[in-house]
């Protein structure tokens, strides 16, 4: 049996995996999220046996296969230097050979489960055990993911741009500095536009720009100008008391 991915994938899309007589087998919905990119496979009637998720911004670059919410298996990449190598891996199973030009074969201990087949330009596999038609059908997109990502990966090395993840994430740092240093400058310029209302407004009123900024304090009412001035009481003297000298009888003779 051979399951054939029609058309060139790529992170974002929708595809279809066909047969070799050409019947839509499985749907495939590809997309880019919050915090990574993600692969959906689905049977023909868009039920879905399973995913693939790679994180954005991880110093392990790996994807993560998933059936549910059971991890089935990974593909991890060196996340050290440049992403020349990577290890495949589900459930017993291994990926031996050349995925950047498709050409491997998927094992486990009993022996050979699948092969990599072109078809029509199409990646496919090509599988020996059918019973593991759908588990096959997961690999592939997983597989084809980490294809896109190594041809990508090898155009910018030629165009001489690092490839390395700790260059793209210094290169993501930058960004996230560069879009907080806009959204600041954005900011101010609005508050420096409600200040310019303002002025305009208060001296439209023909009011002192420091009085419309400033609330006023509360302060007394004024007095009329023929109130009587206010009576304070004088302070009554002290009163001194004079001491008489102290009387000191005098002593028997």
């Amino acid at each position: 049996m051979k399951l054939v991915l029609k058309n060139d994938f790529a992170w974002d899309g929708l595809y279809w995996i066909c047969d070799e007589a050409g019947v839509e087998k499985y749907y495939v919905d590809a997309r880019v999220g919050d915090g990574g990119r993600y692969i959906y496979v689905h049977d023909a009637s868009k039920k879905e046996i399973g995913a693939i998720r790679q994180k954005s911004l991880s110093l392990k670059k790996e994807y993560v296969i998933s059936r549910g919410n059971e991890r089935e298996g990974n593909i991890t990449r060196n996340p050290v230097l440049y992403d020349y190598e990577y290890l495949a891996s589900y459930r017993d199973w291994m990926v031996s050979g050349d995925v950047y030009g498709w050409n491997f074969r998927i094992v486990y201990p009993k022996g050979d489960i699948a092969t990599s087949i072109c078809v029509d330009g199409g990646l496919g596999l090509e599988i020996i055990e059918e019973k593991f038609e759908k588990h096959c059908a997961l690999l592939l997109m997983a597989l084809a993911g980490l294809q896109d990502d190594l041809k990508k990966e090898a155009e910018a090395r030629e165009r001489g741009e690092s490839t390395s993840i700790a260059a793209n994430l210094l290169k993501a740092g930058k960004k996230a500095v560069v879009n907080a240093c806009n959204a600041m400058d954005e900011h101010f310029e609005k508050n420096r536009e409600k200040a310019a209302e303002k002025e305009a407004a208060a001296r439209a009123a023909e009011i002192p720009v420091e009085e419309a900024a400033e609330t006023p304090a509360e302060s007394k009412p004024e007095p009329a100008p023929d109130a009587l001035p206010e009576m304070v009481p004088e302070a009554e003297p002290e009163k001194v008391t004079e001491e008489l000298p102290e009387m000191i009888p005098d002593s028997a003779n």
